[in-house]
């Protein structure tokens, strides 16, 4: 066992390691379980919040339908109290009910009905004309409301009036539920009380079917804390108890855990930001806690796991390190030098003195390593590569070091971009030894020539790319550049029908870390002449590059309109163009990587507006790559397709199907036809509106409606045109022009195209058939 002893030492210490598993595993499992449940009441509040959100779009929705109908043309001219009705009035009572009909449609969901009365004889409904005390006594039955309540609103004016809850009765065996909403105003100078009705099933519906969990209910109170309505099981008593929970915490949204009931329960407020609204999500912690527990046993046994195996391997490297060290031992032991201090060293230990003396070992490699990296080229060329690609080291004592041997310890900084473009006949004329030869001695030529001049180093960043960092010293240095550039150029003259041979310039800047900078401009000015390099020196100080990307609202609007028909050729050709103009603009590479972000930008707010989270359409990896503002000439074809491939995704997960995505587009022209028809509307104008491609406006809206753009523009003036007609007194060219259409001529062309007679006769003839129903 005494000789043993290093062996269960090492046996010892080994297994004491496995101690902090045993630590970490209880830490993990700790903190999953209260991430977890973090994530939950997050999901849960994200939850609420969406469903909230959406109750009140639609409850703005039904108060913008209401307040619609109170400013629509045919109730400001005919409703009035019967009495002062005239036969005009009673023709129009049936355009007056067409009217509710259609502001009820537009949200049917979420209004149960409509119904307008100016006087205590006839309520207006989307049904017909009803007697005042019939509606409210049999029709549609307030419980709580009777038939005086309603006469009065009609004595006082008040706007969007939310009454509470109350149950309506439409039959003996039918009833329901809804929130009147009251609105009575002055219409033609007589009061006129508008009445729509929300169901309350509609909300608690909105609320429980984007419920995470089947078990979660709900309760809605008004700003006063009075109940509103509620779903599932919870009673007076358990209500009163979550207010009292409720009743210190501030802010929109604020979560609670109690006990209701006995039962634990995770309770979620969000105050509606529009109404005042309180919303109430109660959730059983039981119902979540199952998703935490199979995740916390997998720990459990993980860790168990990681302990068995452990102590395997500590008997395993046990014996493998135990017998290394016995024989250093033996060999130390027998070691001369060390024979008259043997007792004294070992007196500390075996593990001490071969620690010393590997210790010693390691000091002499690291001091080797140290000097010879000190004087590496290739460590000085990776600083250079790093420092123009835009992440230079952070070591300021390694960096300062390195500048001080190369000797560039003031002044301004910039680079200069060397590269040849080798002919077909350079290969076809020039063995390959000599050929490779030429190459290995392209950097050295260059290097001579600068240096003679100034004060530079050269790497050679890629293929037949050569990049010169340049040290400015004073101004007349500027000059010299110059000059070994015109050098360059000299010695490569007669080398001309081999390649050609483009130098860009970058700016010069008071600092080593702007050297990203200057080389993206050089680069840039590369990349303008490879296609014509007829001008084979370009500087950056002698040329505007472009310091700003453009990329207007415009812009903006047609990349968000594709994603949303899911065109993504479409996209792709918006965004080539984009770039092409920067391109052609002068815009240097690290601006043309800020464009790259500003759209990808474009692409995370579509996405956010949209609810959808980032990261299921790239990686994090991927998020953060095309967030960099820096790109270099290699890497944007790459930063490219992975634009590219982003929208891709989005268009391929979110784009709607292909007829509900052409109902989208032929709304959007149908709308703005409606609202533009009196301007010199064109297909152009509309596609520019809208953000498309008119050869894709006018194909689109001709296999969906059946009819061309210009055949509906024509239809929606002739409509407009007919009530002018009828309507007014206005002559036949002011008509024309009020529509639209400029020509006389023109206009009454068109006219009878479609209806068969003139203008003239069209009024006369339906003028008479009105004076004879009257």
């Amino acid at each position: 066992m005494q000789e043993h002893k290093l062996f269960f030492k090492i046996l010892s210490y080994f297994i004491s390691l496995l101690i902090p598993i045993l630590l970490i595993g209880y830490i993990v499992y700790v903190n999953v379980d209260r991430l977890m449940n973090r994530e939950v009441s997050d999901r849960l509040q994200a939850n609420l919040t969406a469903s909230v959100s959406n109750i009140d779009v639609n409850l703005e929705m039904v108060r913008t339908t209401h307040n619609n109908l109170l400013i629509n043309d045919i109730v400001q001219q005919h409703l009035k109290p019967y009495s002062l009705q005239n036969v005009q009035d009673k023709i129009s009572v049936s355009s007056i009910i067409r009217t509710i009909a259609a502001n009820r449609s537009t949200l049917s969901s979420f209004i149960d009905t409509v119904f307008m009365y100016s006087d205590e004889d006839k309520v207006y409904t989307a049904d017909g004309v009803v007697d005042f005390s019939t509606f409210f006594n049999k029709f549609y039955v307030f419980e709580n409301l009777p038939e005086a309540y309603w006469k009065d609103q009609l004595k006082r004016d008040s706007i969007f009036q939310v009454v509470p809850p109350t149950t309506v009765r439409l039959s003996v065996d039918v009833s329901r539920t809804v929130i009147p909403e009251i609105t009575t105003q002055y219409v033609n100078g007589h009061l006129i009380t508008s009445v729509t009705t929300i169901p309350v099933r509609a909300i608690l519906k909105a609320l429980t079917s984007n419920s995470i969990y089947d078990s979660t209910s709900y309760v809605v109170m008004d700003s006063e804390n009075t109940t509103m309505m509620s779903s599932g099981e919870l009673g007076e008593e358990h209500i009163a108890e979550i207010k009292g929970s409720f009743a210190q915490e501030e802010g929109q949204i604020s979560q609670v855990k109690m006990v209701l009931g006995g039962e634990s329960v995770l309770v979620t407020r969000i105050i509606s930001p529009s109404f005042g609204w309180q919303y109430y999500s109660t959730t059983p912690v039981n119902a979540f806690n199952y998703e935490s527990s199979g995740v916390l046993t997998l720990i459990f046994w993980i860790c168990v796991s990681l302990i068995l195996i452990g102590i395997v391997f500590s008997l395993i490297f046990s014996l493998r390190l135990y017998n290394p060290i016995r024989n250093i031992r033996s060999i130390l032991l027998n070691e001369p030098k060390l024979a008259g201090s043997r007792e004294s060293d070992w007196a500390r230990g075996e593990f001490g003195e071969i620690s010393r003396r590997i210790h010693e070992l390691m000091e002499e490699k690291l001091d080797i390593s140290e000097r010879l990296q000190h004087i590496s080229t290739d460590r000085v060329e990776q600083y250079f590569r790093d420092l123009i690609n835009g992440s230079p080291r952070t070591d300021e004592h390694t960096v300062t070091r390195i500048m001080a041997d190369i000797g560039f310890v003031q002044g301004r900084y910039l680079c200069c971009c060397f590269m040849f473009q080798f002919r077909d006949r350079f290969y076809h004329d020039i063995a390959e030894a000599d050929r490779v030869m030429i190459l290995e001695k392209l950097k050295i030529v260059l290097l001579g020539i600068m240096r003679k001049y100034v004060n530079c180093y050269l790497v050679e960043c890629e293929h037949n790319l050569y990049v010169c960092m340049v040290n400015l010293r004073t101004d007349e240095d500027r000059d010299q550049l110059d000059t070994a550039l015109k050098t360059i150029r000299q010695t490569f003259e007669y080398d001309m029908v081999y390649c050609d041979l483009l130098i860009g310039v970058g700016n010069a800047y008071a600092e080593t870390t702007a050297m990203s900078s200057s080389y993206s401009e050089a680069i840039t000015l590369l990349d303008n002449m490879r296609s014509r390099p007829d001008n084979p020196v370009l500087d950056a100080a002698e040329l505007e590059l472009g310091q700003v990307y453009y990329y207007s609202f415009l812009d903006e609007t047609k990349i968000v309109n594709a994603l949303k028909i899911g065109e993504f050729e479409l996209l792709k050709k918006e965004l080539e163009t984009i770039i092409e103009t920067n391109r052609q603009r002068g815009v240097s590479y690290s601006n043309l990587g800020s464009l790259l972000a500003a759209v990808y930008q474009t692409g995370y707010r579509y996405l956010t507006e949209r609810k959808q989270e980032v990261f299921r359409f790239v990686t994090e990896q991927q998020h953060q790559k095309l967030l960099q503002k820096h790109v270099l000439p290699t890497e944007w074809q790459e930063r490219t397709d992975a634009l590219y491939s982003f929208f891709a995704r989005i268009i391929e997960e979110t784009a709607v199907k292909q007829e509900r995505r052409s109902g989208t587009v032929v709304a959007l022209i149908t709308e703005y036809i409606a609202l533009h028809y009196a301007k010199d509307l064109h297909l152009e104008m509309i596609a520019d509106e809208i953000g498309l491609s008119p050869k894709y406006v006018s194909r689109l809206f001709k296999e969906t409606t059946g009819s061309s753009i210009t055949d509906t523009i024509s239809l929606t003036r002739i409509e407009k045109a007919k009530e002018l007609l009828l309507e007014t007194e206005l002559k036949i060219g002011e008509i024309a022009e009020m529509t639209g259409i400029n020509s006389r001529t023109t206009f009454l062309r068109l006219f009878k195209k479609h209806e068969g007679i003139s203008p003239m006769d069209y009024r006369n003839a339906h003028g008479r058939r009105e004076d004879k129903e009257k």
